[in-house]
């Protein structure tokens, strides 16, 4: 056998990833993940797990993830008692904590247009606390489980908002406090359990397929961890604007009361004042400031993927 004909040693060493069709509607996205390496990885644990079934169970698989919003203003269980009348069935859970490098590398291909502003807004809102993951399987069959989920999530943007989207119903205000993320597609379902969790830890997320136990534990011990805030943005800026002003005549607390106006007026601020120390305002008020005055996007660009 000449060299050109040896084997290679690993199955996927020499040979391109094609997503199944079902995966994707998007010709770019099917592109870009076949030679992204989240995407790689995490369907070879797909496919060790489930073997031959594994399109098929990624199909009818999809999560949900609440947000540190949802946890400060407790709004998991709405969240799971929605999940239940779409006909989901949680068959696992995991909480983590976002860091810099995951938030960004989850929605690479959407934060291309964010504002600085933006960014940094996400630095200080989703690392703030622990997030809570579960693992969900469609029990109809039909439309692929993470499109389903997704369209009754509702988008991001308020604008595009139904009032019987599910983030409607939880009370969303804004672009970002919104509480809940969806992957779009079966596609995004693989690619970001690559980016979230190591190939062990996913293919021990896969492998547990069972009645769950031990959530209603979990969400306590999040809302312990986490104190509650309305995350109403009225609600927000009134007890900011009591806090900074008994903050006294500290230069940040007078700074923060013309952010405060200026948040009211014009729905953004630099509401980085709030997280100095001197401006007597509250840390999560802060977080929640962060979430719901930020300037989002560049104007003029469009995402990567839409």
């Amino acid at each position: 056998m000449s060299s050109a004909e040896v084997m290679p040693l690993f199955p996927d060493q020499s040979r391109t990833l094609d997503l199944p069709v079902d995966f994707t509607q998007n010709p770019l996205k099917a592109e870009l993940y076949a030679r992204e390496v989240h995407y790689r990885e995490a369907w070879n644990a797909f496919c060790e797990v489930f073997g031959e079934a594994a399109a098929q169970r990624a199909t009818s698989l999809t999560f949900m993830i609440f947000k540190p919003d949802a946890v400060i203003a407790r709004k998991l269980h709405a969240g799971l008692d929605a999940i239940a009348r779409y006909g989901f069935q949680v068959v696992q859970f995991k909480t983590f904590r976002f860091d810099r490098l995951s938030m960004r590398e989850l929605w690479r291909y959407e934060l291309n247009i964010a504002t600085s502003q933006r960014l940094r807004a996400i630095d200080r809102l989703l690392p703030s606390s622990d997030s809570l993951l579960l693992l969900l399987r469609q029990t109809q069959g039909g439309t692929p489980a993470a499109d389903m989920l997704t369209a009754l999530k509702g988008p991001a943007d308020m604008v595009l908002r139904r009032p019987d989207h599910l983030r409607s119903q939880l009370g969303a205000y804004s672009n970002m406090i919104n509480f809940v993320h969806t992957p779009d597609e079966t596609a995004d379902v693989v690619r970001e359990l690559g980016v979230l969790f190591s190939l062990g830890e996913l293919k021990a997320l896969l492998q547990k397929d069972q009645a769950i136990f031990g959530l209603e534990a979990q969400i306590e011990a999040l809302y312990r961890a986490t104190p509650f805030r309305d995350p109403h943005p009225n609600a927000c800026l009134d007890r900011l604007e009591s806090s900074v002003q008994a903050a006294g005549e500290a230069p940040a607390a007078k700074e923060g009361l013309k952010e405060i106006g200026r948040a009211r007026q014009a729905g953004v601020c630099h509401w980085e004042v709030f997280f100095e120390e001197s401006s007597g305002a509250d840390r999560w008020d802060a977080v929640l400031a962060a979430g719901h005055f930020t300037a989002s996007n560049i104007v003029g660009l469009t995402r990567i993927l839409k």
